[in-house]
């Protein structure tokens, strides 16, 4: 094979890996993020500057033990311009996008959507 075919070919196989064309309904880069109470300044500073169209969903977990009005919708809404979410059951995951999960459920992905369900519940560690 000769030297500029070669190139084509690995052009080829580099565009397909890096995904230069995204599907905005199914992404290729899901970032899941645990917040602890007083997270807030520092999503501020993740996402203030966040621009859209890059591809990433977003998943934002909430310490289960967290005061609710630490980490709402409303206060991450104003804080970036990508559209932010409470999850629900059965919600597609969508690039482009801030999923919040709800404070009393556990989540799960499954096939590109969320499953929440109830917490277990434990005795002791």
């Amino acid at each position: 094979m000769n030297n500029s075919r070669q190139r084509q070919n690995e052009k080829k196989d580099e565009s397909a890996v890096v995904g230069r064309t995204r599907n905005t309904e199914c992404p290729v880069i899901v970032v899941g993020i645990g917040a602890a109470a007083g997270a807030l300044k520092s999503l501020k500073q993740l996402f203030a500057k966040m621009p859209a169209g890059h591809g990433v969903a977003f998943v934002i977990i909430p310490h289960p033990h967290a005061p609710s009005e630490n980490l709402t919708v409303k206060e991450l809404r104003n804080l970036t311009a990508l559209p932010v979410v409470e999850a629900t059951d059965g919600m597609p995951v969508l690039a482009d996008r801030i999923h919040v999960m709800p404070a009393d459920k556990f989540l799960n992905i499954n096939r590109s959507s969320l499953t929440l369900h109830e917490p277990l519940q434990f005795d002791g560690p």
